[in-house]
């Protein structure tokens, strides 16, 4: 009989938990990775096979990192329909605790054989104790390998990131929420009234909270940050590089933001000085947990129900539900000290241990890698996402400034466009006619580039007249303006 030891440990009328009715349709093999908050919290790593799954818990966690090596420990096979579990497991139960579905995806031994080819691959590997695999999930994604450790068990294994052109030192585990619902495991216990289990206060948040109070109090005697500091800007090149001594983030896809928090009152501002403090106060009530005087430099993005930042969602921004995150990247002053001098992973080091004593998911660290920006290029580009940003790891920040240590770099070639006029709408059109579009050059000045009226519906052009018409200037945005034949109405160039 299928399934008997996962079935021996559960109690089907006391848990919510799937007793294993349904079974796989599809050609593609799928994987899924959930999050456990048991005794200890750990990852449950599932491969379909024969209608179950196999399932390994990983104490800590997977690593898209090669050098970094994964204890795996194989337990009982459990039900197809377990992919789809999340949910609280009651107290007095097996594996009691909170489950979210972390990742899921397809997978696959060799790239374009049937399941029972497939299946072939791997009994052959399962015998040898290594079996290779190729993930396709939202997280995880590439090769990895699974190494059975004799010297531990026979069910002791290693699960290790293949070198491939996936590989990145970046910290997954720092995307904490469910794929399916776009919560956290703390956001499950809490909505399900169920108290946080005790290693959720570790040793090592103990042991944080000290400098956390020294900054406190250091940040009550420092002097108050200058107000108006303009972001650094970066050049725009065509193709990502490898070179030692720079490093590469993430281009988030969101609204540029810098912040400035002092003893609990915040000015998140937009890079034109545009207060955004009542546009995102989800953000500026976020900030002020951060018990330092500080000036911090970042973007400000809404994620999808998929945890993808969406730049639609954040144009359309008027729901209190949509998810948004403030993710910075730099640190220019902290408790009196101006740091722009220092070089960048300085700066970048103070800004990651000032954010560990944050506790809001809304605030975020944007992580980096350092010299290979190729393969980090590739990774985004497979993901969907906009780009990479590279920035030489001992560069100053140059406020105001758009210079060749940063470097910006997309995988779509797009042009970011600004709305700097509108003329009269012409025949049954309401509103407006054609906006009048610049984009940014090299010096920071606005260019023109064209006009364009297409693709609004009668309830965008009302929204978007409403939204220019609080943006009307006399003076054209335009170093140069263009000679046009019609009248325009100019605006401030911040859409």
């Amino acid at each position: 009989m299928p399934l008997v030891k996962y079935k021996e440990k559960r109690k089907f009328t006391k848990t919510p938990e799937p007793t294993g009715k349904k079974s796989s349709t599809k050609e593609e093999l799928v994987f899924v990775v959930q999050k456990h908050d048991a005794t200890n919290l750990h990852y449950d790593f599932r491969i379909e096979m024969d209608g179950v799954l196999l399932s390994w818990a990983i104490p800590k966690g997977p690593s898209m990192n090669p050098r970094k090596k994964r204890l795996a420990i194989m337990v009982e096979d459990h039900p197809f329909d377990y992919k789809d579990f999340e949910g609280i497991i009651p107290e007095g139960n097996y594996g009691a605790g909170a489950v979210i579905v972390w990742d899921e995806g397809t997978y696959y031994f060799e790239k374009g054989l049937s399941r029972a080819q497939n299946k072939k691959i791997f009994e052959a590997e399962m015998k040898k104790g290594h079996l290779t695999i190729h993930l396709k999930g939202k997280k995880l994604y590439g090769k990895f390998n699974f190494v059975r450790v004799k010297s531990r068990g026979e069910n002791a294994w290693l699960m290790i990131k293949g070198k491939d052109e996936f590989a990145t030192d970046i910290n997954v585990l720092k995307e904490n929420k469910s794929i399916k619902s776009g919560k956290t495991i703390e956001a499950i216990e809490q909505e399900a009234g169920v108290k946080p289990k005790a290693h959720h206060h570790s040793a090592r948040q103990k042991i944080t909270k000290q400098p956390a109070l020294l900054q406190e109090e250091k940040a009550k005697k420092a002097p108050s940050p200058p107000q108006g500091i303009k972001p650094m800007l970066a050049t725009a090149i065509d193709k990502p590089f490898n070179k030692k001594d720079w490093v590469f983030e993430i281009k988030w896809d969101g609204y540029r933001a810098m912040a400035t928090v002092n003893h609990g009152e915040v000015h998140l501002y937009s890079r034109n000085d545009k207060s955004f403090n009542q546009k995102f106060s989800a953000i500026s009530d976020a900030l002020k947990e951060i018990k330092a005087s500080a000036i911090f430099d970042g973007e400000v993005v809404a994620l999808d129900d998929n945890g993808m930042p969406s730049f639609q969602l954040l144009q359309n921004y008027k729901d209190e539900e949509l998810h948004l995150v403030y993710y910075i990247f730099d640190l220019l002053w902290l408790n009196g000290e101006d740091l722009r001098d220092l070089p960048l992973l300085e700066r970048k080091e103070k800004l990651e241990e000032l954010l560990k004593s944050v506790n809001n998911n809304q605030i975020a660290y944007s992580s980096h890698i350092a010299e290979t920006g190729e393969d980090f290029f590739k990774v985004l580009e497979y993901r969907g996402l906009e780009g990479i940003m590279a920035k030489r790891a001992a560069g100053k920040y140059y406020s105001g400034r758009r210079t060749k240590e940063w470097l910006k770099i997309k995988t779509q070639k797009r042009q970011e466009a600004i709305i700097c006029g509108y003329n009269e709408p012409q025949g049954s059109r309401k509103h407006f006619g054609s906006l009048m579009l610049g984009v940014y050059n090299e010096q920071g000045e606005l260019q023109f580039i064209g006009s364009s009226g297409g693709g609004f519906d009668q309830n965008m052009l009302k929204d978007l007249k409403e939204k220019l018409d609080k943006l009307k200037t006399n003076a054209s945005p335009f170093k140069n303006p263009p000679k046009l034949k019609n009248k325009i109405t100019w605006v401030k160039p911040q859409l």
